[in-house]
Protein backbone atom coordinates (compact mmCIF):
# COMPACT_ATOMS: atom_id res chain seq x y z
CA UNK A 1 0.00 0.00 0.00
CA UNK A 2 2.81 2.44 0.89
CA UNK A 3 4.47 1.68 -2.44
CA UNK A 4 1.28 2.59 -4.34
CA UNK A 5 0.87 5.82 -2.42
CA UNK A 6 4.50 6.72 -3.16
CA UNK A 7 4.00 6.04 -6.89
CA UNK A 8 0.81 8.12 -6.98
CA UNK A 9 2.58 11.01 -5.25
CA UNK A 10 5.49 10.72 -7.67
CA UNK A 11 3.12 10.89 -10.67
CA UNK A 12 1.36 13.94 -9.20
CA UNK A 13 4.68 15.71 -8.59
CA UNK A 14 5.87 15.10 -12.17
CA UNK A 15 2.50 16.02 -13.67
CA UNK A 16 2.49 19.37 -11.89
CA UNK A 17 6.16 19.93 -12.74
CA UNK A 18 5.34 19.72 -16.45
CA UNK A 19 3.77 23.13 -16.80
CA UNK A 20 4.72 24.79 -20.09
CA UNK A 21 4.19 28.27 -18.56
CA UNK A 22 7.81 28.42 -17.39
CA UNK A 23 9.36 27.10 -20.60
CA UNK A 24 10.75 29.79 -22.89
CA UNK A 25 12.03 28.57 -26.27
CA UNK A 26 14.52 31.43 -26.47
CA UNK A 27 15.85 31.93 -22.97
CA UNK A 28 15.01 29.04 -20.64
CA UNK A 29 15.00 25.86 -22.63
CA UNK A 30 17.58 23.57 -21.01
CA UNK A 31 15.70 20.89 -19.09
CA UNK A 32 17.21 17.81 -17.49
CA UNK A 33 16.78 14.54 -19.32
CA UNK A 34 14.27 12.96 -16.96
CA UNK A 35 12.04 16.04 -16.85
CA UNK A 36 12.16 16.34 -20.65
CA UNK A 37 11.13 12.75 -21.30
CA UNK A 38 8.36 12.87 -18.68
CA UNK A 39 6.91 16.18 -19.87
CA UNK A 40 7.34 16.01 -23.65
CA UNK A 41 3.65 16.17 -24.55
CA UNK A 42 2.85 19.05 -22.20
CA UNK A 43 5.33 21.29 -24.06
CA UNK A 44 4.51 20.55 -27.70
CA UNK A 45 1.81 23.22 -28.06
CA UNK A 46 3.79 25.73 -26.01
CA UNK A 47 6.59 25.86 -28.59
CA UNK A 48 4.20 26.78 -31.40
CA UNK A 49 2.25 29.26 -29.25
CA UNK A 50 5.51 31.10 -28.55
CA UNK A 51 6.29 31.17 -32.28
CA UNK A 52 2.86 32.72 -32.93
CA UNK A 53 3.56 35.37 -30.28
CA UNK A 54 6.93 36.21 -31.89
CA UNK A 55 5.30 36.50 -35.32
CA UNK A 56 2.51 38.73 -34.00
CA UNK A 57 4.89 41.02 -32.11
CA UNK A 58 7.58 40.93 -34.85
CA UNK A 59 10.16 39.95 -32.22
CA UNK A 60 13.17 39.21 -34.44
CA UNK A 61 15.62 39.09 -31.53
CA UNK A 62 13.68 36.46 -29.62
CA UNK A 63 13.14 34.40 -32.77
CA UNK A 64 16.89 34.55 -33.48
CA UNK A 65 17.62 33.49 -29.89
CA UNK A 66 15.25 30.53 -30.28
CA UNK A 67 17.57 28.86 -32.77
CA UNK A 68 19.86 26.07 -31.62
CA UNK A 69 23.48 27.10 -31.16
CA UNK A 70 24.56 24.48 -33.70
CA UNK A 71 22.60 26.31 -36.41
CA UNK A 72 25.25 28.94 -36.88
CA UNK A 73 24.18 30.23 -40.30
CA UNK A 74 20.45 30.74 -40.05
CA UNK A 75 20.22 32.53 -43.39
CA UNK A 76 21.40 29.54 -45.45
CA UNK A 77 18.43 30.09 -47.80
CA UNK A 78 19.13 33.82 -47.95
CA UNK A 79 16.51 34.91 -45.39
CA UNK A 80 16.87 36.34 -41.91
CA UNK A 81 14.44 36.52 -39.01
CA UNK A 82 13.04 39.90 -40.06
CA UNK A 83 12.38 38.63 -43.61
CA UNK A 84 10.43 35.76 -42.08
CA UNK A 85 8.40 37.97 -39.74
CA UNK A 86 7.68 40.56 -42.45
CA UNK A 87 6.38 37.83 -44.77
CA UNK A 88 3.21 37.60 -42.66
CA UNK A 89 0.55 40.10 -43.68
CA UNK A 90 -1.24 41.03 -40.45
CA UNK A 91 -1.48 39.28 -37.10
CA UNK A 92 -2.27 35.59 -36.79
CA UNK A 93 -5.91 35.18 -35.78
CA UNK A 94 -6.30 31.38 -36.09
CA UNK A 95 -4.44 28.21 -36.99
CA UNK A 96 -4.91 24.48 -37.45
CA UNK A 97 -2.34 21.76 -37.00
CA UNK A 98 -1.69 19.97 -40.30
CA UNK A 99 0.96 17.46 -39.29
CA UNK A 100 2.78 16.49 -36.14
CA UNK A 101 5.56 14.11 -35.25
CA UNK A 102 7.77 13.61 -32.22
CA UNK A 103 11.15 12.01 -32.78
CA UNK A 104 12.55 10.56 -29.53
CA UNK A 105 15.92 8.91 -29.14
CA UNK A 106 17.08 7.61 -25.81
CA UNK A 107 20.39 5.88 -25.15
CA UNK A 108 19.35 4.85 -21.64
CA UNK A 109 18.89 6.61 -18.33
CA UNK A 110 22.57 7.48 -17.87
CA UNK A 111 23.56 7.95 -21.51
CA UNK A 112 24.38 11.34 -23.02
CA UNK A 113 22.90 10.13 -26.31
CA UNK A 114 19.28 11.27 -26.28
CA UNK A 115 17.06 13.79 -28.03
CA UNK A 116 13.45 14.82 -28.54
CA UNK A 117 12.43 16.71 -31.68
CA UNK A 118 9.03 18.28 -32.36
CA UNK A 119 8.27 18.34 -36.09
CA UNK A 120 5.06 20.16 -36.96
CA UNK A 121 3.17 21.95 -39.71
CA UNK A 122 0.24 24.36 -39.43
CA UNK A 123 -2.19 26.30 -41.55
CA UNK A 124 -2.02 29.86 -40.24
CA UNK A 125 -4.60 32.55 -40.95
CA UNK A 126 -4.15 36.29 -40.57
CA UNK A 127 -6.83 38.90 -41.30
CA UNK A 128 -5.64 39.05 -44.95
CA UNK A 129 -3.88 35.82 -45.89
CA UNK A 130 -3.40 32.09 -45.19
CA UNK A 131 -0.02 30.38 -44.86
CA UNK A 132 1.55 27.00 -44.33
CA UNK A 133 4.27 26.98 -41.66
CA UNK A 134 6.49 24.10 -40.63
CA UNK A 135 9.33 23.70 -38.16
CA UNK A 136 11.70 21.29 -36.52
CA UNK A 137 12.49 22.04 -32.87
CA UNK A 138 14.90 20.11 -30.63
CA UNK A 139 13.22 20.04 -27.23
CA UNK A 140 16.12 18.35 -25.46
CA UNK A 141 19.43 16.74 -26.29
CA UNK A 142 22.51 15.32 -24.64
CA UNK A 143 24.31 18.05 -26.59
CA UNK A 144 22.85 21.37 -25.45
CA UNK A 145 24.03 23.13 -28.61
CA UNK A 146 21.39 21.05 -30.44
CA UNK A 147 18.46 22.40 -28.36
CA UNK A 148 16.21 24.95 -30.06
CA UNK A 149 14.82 25.62 -33.52
CA UNK A 150 16.58 23.87 -36.39
CA UNK A 151 14.30 24.64 -39.30
CA UNK A 152 11.48 27.13 -39.85
CA UNK A 153 9.70 27.48 -43.19
CA UNK A 154 6.68 29.32 -44.53
CA UNK A 155 4.74 29.75 -47.77
CA UNK A 156 1.37 31.11 -48.87
CA UNK A 157 -1.31 28.45 -48.62
CA UNK A 158 -2.57 29.05 -52.16
CA UNK A 159 0.90 28.17 -53.52
CA UNK A 160 0.70 24.71 -51.94
CA UNK A 161 0.01 22.16 -54.65
CA UNK A 162 1.44 19.23 -52.67
CA UNK A 163 4.71 19.18 -54.57
CA UNK A 164 6.77 19.25 -51.39
CA UNK A 165 7.89 22.83 -51.13
CA UNK A 166 8.04 22.86 -47.35
CA UNK A 167 10.75 20.74 -45.82
CA UNK A 168 11.63 20.12 -42.19
CA UNK A 169 15.38 19.60 -42.50
CA UNK A 170 16.60 22.76 -44.22
CA UNK A 171 18.70 24.50 -41.55
CA UNK A 172 17.51 27.93 -40.48
CA UNK A 173 14.76 30.08 -41.92
CA UNK A 174 13.37 29.85 -45.40
CA UNK A 175 10.45 31.27 -47.31
CA UNK A 176 9.19 29.24 -50.26
CA UNK A 177 7.75 31.24 -53.16
CA UNK A 178 6.83 30.47 -56.73
CA UNK A 179 10.08 32.16 -57.78
CA UNK A 180 12.47 30.19 -55.51
CA UNK A 181 10.72 26.82 -55.48
CA UNK A 182 13.50 24.95 -57.34
CA UNK A 183 16.15 26.46 -55.06
CA UNK A 184 14.26 25.35 -51.92
CA UNK A 185 13.90 21.85 -53.39
CA UNK A 186 17.65 21.75 -54.10
CA UNK A 187 18.37 22.76 -50.48
CA UNK A 188 16.00 20.06 -49.28
CA UNK A 189 17.85 17.46 -51.33
CA UNK A 190 21.24 18.72 -50.11
CA UNK A 191 20.26 18.55 -46.43
CA UNK A 192 18.21 15.37 -46.65
CA UNK A 193 15.05 17.20 -45.64
CA UNK A 194 11.71 15.44 -45.62
CA UNK A 195 8.28 16.93 -46.25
Amino acid sequence: MKKHIFLILLVIIFATACSSDEYDIAYNRHLNKFHSFMCTYSYTDGVFEQLVEMINTKDADKLRDSYAECISDIDIAGFDTMDFLDYFDGKIISYEKEGSRIDKRNGGLFSNYYSIYFIRSYKIHTEDESYILCYSYCFCSGDRTEEGLHSLGVMLEDLDDNDGRLYYGIPGIYICTEENKEYIQALAKKYGAVN
